[in-house]
């Protein structure tokens, strides 16, 4: 894992119509809120529980948000846990989120298990970011998710039309041999670098398909409606949540001022102490 620290980028968009048979669905887990540490120590370092759990499921919302608006996937979803339905998942840490900067270590893999980034992305807001115009038009840290979003879109452009009608195929066959592995098992094989490649396909009349698409459909409708939950959460979290993070900007600086101000004083006071001693 490598770290991106991430300058003003505006996200690439779809400039042309991308054929069906080449939209990969996305699904992005809620996040990890990154609460390792005693409850206790965490709140004297500033992190507040309540408050990043919250963000583990809106930060989400913006990175989906972002990636359906580029017009370069098929459905993007938030997704409880590891999706089969999926043919792009997201996997996201949060290891920083103060207000000052927001810090996110994400994993971004396929239904063939090929890693597409495994990164740490760390984006960092100004005074400018809290105006009620800018708050109002962008999220302070939207550069983040720009970032993340070319770099998935960099990932899936190395990949050749036939990849991609493999990882639709891979994606409703694993789902297919989670649900009936007697009868499905044998259409996928593993390759030498341990990812799934398509043995063959079921017949486009096999009842027992039929039925699996079936299902998936309305394993999807389900997330769909998980998703407007989601959004809905996002909405009403949103102007509430930007206070708290202005405010929290506004303690980080004036804390990290106080601190640059006591270090310059007792540099000051080694010199003078060194002074007096020659």
């Amino acid at each position: 894992t490598h770290q991106v620290s991430i300058e003003p980028v505006e996200v690439v968009q779809a400039q042309v119509e991308i054929p069906e048979t080449q939209l990969l669905d996305v699904g992005i887990q809620t996040f990890e809120p990154g609460l390792n540490k005693d409850e206790i120590e965490l709140v004297e370092e500033g992190v507040f529980p309540a408050v990043r759990k919250a963000e583990a499921r809106f930060i989400p919302v913006q990175l989906r948000n972002t990636l359906q608006d580029t017009g370069h996937w098929g459905a993007v979803r938030i997704v409880p846990e590891e999706s089969d339905a999926v043919d792009v998942f997201v996997l996201g840490k949060i290891l920083r989120s103060d207000g000052e900067a927001l810090e996110l270590e994400i994993e971004v893999s396929d239904s063939s298990g090929r890693v597409w980034l495994n990164r740490r992305y760390k984006s960092e807001a100004n005074a400018n970011s809290y105006t009620v115009e800018e708050v109002t038009d962008r999220d302070p840290f939207q550069n983040i998710y720009n970032a993340i979003a070319n770099d998935m879109l960099s990932a899936r452009e190395r990949l050749t039309p036939a990849d991609l009608a493999n990882l639709r195929e891979v994606s409703e066959l694993r789902f297919a041999i989670d649900l009936a592995p007697e009868a499905f098992s044998g259409y996928l094989k593993t390759a030498s670098d341990g990812h799934y490649l398509v043995r063959r396909l079921p017949a486009k009349d096999d009842p027992m398909m039929i039925r699996v698409r079936r299902l998936r459909e309305r394993d999807l409708m389900l997330i769909d409606t998980l998703n407007e939950h989601y959004a809905n959460f996002g909405d009403k979290m949103d102007d509430s949540y930007e206070s708290w993070r202005k405010y929290s900007y506004e303690e980080v600086v004036a804390y990290n001022e106080l601190k640059r101000s006591a270090n310059i004083q007792k540099a000051l006071g080694v010199v003078a102490v060194l002074g007096g001693i020659a």
